[in-house]
């Protein structure tokens, strides 16, 4: 589904593990927003070779998900880390705007060495 700017979406879809916690709320959300939030899980896991999110059962990963709860380890850089939790903020609001995401200066200048210390 394309959705245009300011318009909010009511579709539930995505990979439950990817899914960004306003569309479990159903409360309607921002397309962009909620692709920010999935961008930032697949991030998360080729940085730390896991999901931030994992449960047996789906009602258990989707509580993690709205509860948003997200370990950053220190293998990854201070940047790196600081980077992801904008693109994993619970809010949407004060989540990166994609705007926001390609200009941050850390993706900027990723090289190797400032993904992991």
């Amino acid at each position: 589904m394309i959705s245009q700017k300011g318009e909010k979406m009511y579709e539930r879809c995505g990979t439950p593990a990817y899914i960004a916690p306003e569309i479990l709320s159903k409360n309607g959300y921002d397309g962009t927003k909620a692709d920010i939030w999935s961008l930032g899980t697949l991030l998360y896991s080729l940085l730390y070779g896991t999901v931030p999110f994992k449960a047996n059962e789906l009602k258990q990963l989707q509580e993690l998900i709205l509860k948003s709860k997200i370990e950053l380890g220190e293998e990854v850089s201070a940047e790196g880390r600081k980077f992801l939790s904008k693109m994993l903020e619970r809010n949407p609001d004060e989540r990166f705007s994609a705007k926001q995401l390609l200009n941050n200066e850390w993706l900027l200048n990723v090289d190797d060495k400032s993904l992991i210390k």
